[in-house]
Formats: C-alpha cells, sequence, structure tokens
C-alpha cells in the first residue's frame, strides 16, 4: 500500500478556480480510497496549493481510526521500552558495571513509561467508538469538545519537551564534568537514554495529533 503523501504530478488547477478545486477534491477521495489513508503525511493545504479542504464525516473517520491504532502501537512500545529499561538497569546493577548507577534513572523514568502505555491502552479500547456515537449524535459540539481537549494536550507537549531536552542537557553535562565520577556516569547514561526516547516519541506523537486535529477542523 503506497502511502499518501502527496498529490500526483499531473494533477494541476488554478488557485481561485472552483471546477478545480472540485478536480483536486475529487483526486485527493479517489487516492485515500484507492492507498488508505496516512494520517501523517497528508497537507491538505499543501495539496490544493492554499484552498481549505474540507471532508466528510466518513473520511475523517476513517482517519481517526489510523491514528487511534498508530497511539495502540506506541503505547506497546512504551510498555516494551519501560520494562527493557527495568531489565537493564537491573542488570547493570547485578554485574557491579561502571554504569550501574544507570539504574536509578533507568527505572524512574520507566515508571513513567509504563504509566503512560499503560493508560494510553486503556484510554483507547473504546476511543473510536467514542468519536464514532459523538460524530453521530452531533458532529459540531463533537468537533468543538474534540478540538478543546486535542488543544489541551498539545499544550502538554509544550512543557513535555523542555523537560526532556533539560533531561539531555543534564546528562551531557554530567559525562563533560564529571567523567571520572562513577554515579555521576551512570546517571548520564540514563538519563541520556531515557530523556532521548521520550523526546523522540513526544515528537511523533505531537507531529500525530497536530495532523489530527487539523483534520478535525475540517470537519
Amino acid at each position: 500500500m503506497t502511502a499518501l503523501c502527496g498529490p500526483p504530478q499531473s494533477t494541476h488547477f488554478e488557485r481561485k478556480s472552483p471546477s478545480g478545486r472540485r478536480r483536486g477534491v475529487e483526486a485527493w477521495r479517489a487516492r485515500v480510497a484507492a492507498e488508505g489513508p496516512c494520517l501523517h503525511s497528508i497537507d491538505p493545504l499543501r495539496f490544493f496549493g492554499g484552498w481549505e479542504l474540507f471532508v466528510n464525516v466518513s473520511e475523517f473517520l476513517a482517519l481517526a481510526r489510523h491514528a487511534c491504532s498508530e497511539e495502540i502501537k506506541q503505547a506497546w512500545i512504551f510498555l516494551v521500552l519501560g520494562m527493557a529499561a527495568c531489565l537493564a538497569g537491573t542488570w547493570l546493577w547485578k554485574n557491579h558495571s561502571a554504569f550501574r548507577h544507570a539504574l536509578w534513572p533507568l527505572c524512574l523514568v520507566a515508571v513513567i513509561q509504563i504509566a503512560v502505555g499503560s493508560a494510553t491502552l486503556w484510554r483507547m479500547s473504546d476511543r473510536i467508538e467514542t468519536i464514532e456515537a459523538g460524530v453521530a449524535a452531533d458532529a459540531q459540539a463533537f468537533k468543538t469538545t474534540e478540538t478543546l481537549r486535542m488543544t489541551r494536550i498539545l499544550d502538554l507537549f509544550r512543557l513535555y519537551k523542555p523537560a526532556e531536552i533539560a533531561g539531555v542537557l543534564c546528562a551531557m553535562g554530567l559525562a563533560l564534568f564529571f567523567p571520572h565520577n562513577l554515579m555521576a556516569r551512570g546517571w548520564a547514561l540514563g538519563l541520556l537514554l531515557q530523556s532521548a526516547v521520550l523526546l523522540a516519541a513526544d515528537l511523533v506523537a505531537e507531529q500525530r495529533r497536530e495532523a489530527y486535529l487539523d483534520l478535525l477542523r475540517r470537519i
């Protein structure tokens, strides 16, 4: 299945032409039907050269299902990474490694990863049914409440990222200024690994939520 990453090169229409806009919308919907939605790569404004695309409810629900599926995948990854971090930290400690003090940051952040992964799986268990019920009952009311919810979540990401970047910088500082201190060395390794993983995961999750919110506003 080919990802929907942009318009076909043969699609051309004037920016101010209603007929061109209709042809572009039809081309985009045909590709979604043929190739499946790819939430990470759809940029409707770029696709239509500045025209704002409005999606219908069935198209939005297809994309929402894709987003929920990606959330579940990331939740399982968090659970696996959290458990792996605990096992790695325990192994380092039991083997009296020079990096054995990495146990503490590895396990502390692993608790967060396992908690977030578990909460996401629990929340997503009936998420798509909730979305479908809300859209069926009152699409515009759902759009308003869901837009507010997603905006609040994206605001939280603006707090998470500086904290994760601070963790990476702190690890670099420990490694740079205390290279021969065993505790500092272990904390540097653990903080660097976990902060970098969390930052990468949050960048992906933030982009996915921004794409979902953009489509939500176009119902």
